[in-house]
């Protein structure tokens, strides 16, 4: 069976295209957001080559393919539009607070998996080399390597605010913006001055909390979480002539 094949059986499976609200994958799984639990059938996706297993968790259909999974997501992906279709209200309300909470995690921090992973390879793979001699850590080869290591992690607020942003559906691209705001140079030296002088920074009179949000996580998940409430009511308000300068 062909990528093509297989992925139009899955599909097929979780009650057609119409049924997915949204996908992602992680190592080995592909995560399904579907409509309705029901249409899916287990038993058949189960009898499907390079299939390995079937779960239901956490406000997701997971379908284990294994260490083939990226290239099974992409043929979904390049035969079918996913996730442009809203998810059911009804099914929203019947998950427990647990489910939702484990459902945004997982929508968040699975698509920068691979960036976090393959930065923290990078990061053993230098200390292997440093402690067997290859590499000193004064030279600028390390330096270059360190800090390619350290770059995932350190623009961590960018890469959830894209993820977030795209989980709570607003702008993926504010959403971006606003996670490299928490990190832009100038505000973390006004930060480190502030600190250092005991005083304090404030905007339009509102004190400015004092703290360094590189490799952050919660303060860009709740912005995106608030931003999945402004932004709608502005879009509904404001002038359309205006709109695509403001929204």
């Amino acid at each position: 069976m062909s990528k093509n094949q297989l992925a139009k059986s899955i599909i097929d499976n979780v009650g057609g295209i119409d049924n997915v609200s949204g996908l992602t994958h992680c190592a080995t799984r592909l995560r399904f957001n579907l409509k309705d639990d029901s249409k899916a059938n287990a038993d058949d996706l189960k009898d499907l080559s390079k299939v390995v297993g079937v779960v239901n968790q956490g406000g997701q259909y997971q379908v284990i393919i294994g260490p083939d999974v990226k290239n099974v997501y992409k043929s979904i992906t390049d035969d079918y539009s996913i996730g442009e279709t809203k998810p059911v209200e009804d099914k929203e309300e019947k998950k427990s607070v647990v489910s939702k909470v484990l459902d945004t995690i997982v929508g968040i921090f699975v698509p920068i998996v691979p960036a976090l992973t393959g930065a923290g390879m990078l990061k053993a793979v230098l200390t292997l080399l440093v402690l067997v001699g290859l590499v000193s850590s004064k030279s600028q080869t390390y330096q270059i390597l360190n800090f390619m290591g350290d770059a995932a992690f350190y623009f961590l607020p960018v890469l959830i605010g894209n993820s977030a942003a795209k989980k709570f559906k607003v702008n993926q691209y504010v959403g971006m913006s606003i996670g490299a705001i928490l990190i832009y140079p100038t505000f973390i030296q006004m930060v480190n001055q502030a600190q250092a002088n005991h005083t304090g920074i404030n905007l339009f009179g509102v004190p400015v909390t004092l703290a360094t949000y590189s490799s952050s996580v919660i303060p860009i998940i709740l912005a995106m979480w608030f931003m999945s409430y402004v932004e709608p009511f502005i879009d509904k308000h404001m002038p359309s002539a205006i709109k695509l300068f403001m929204t």
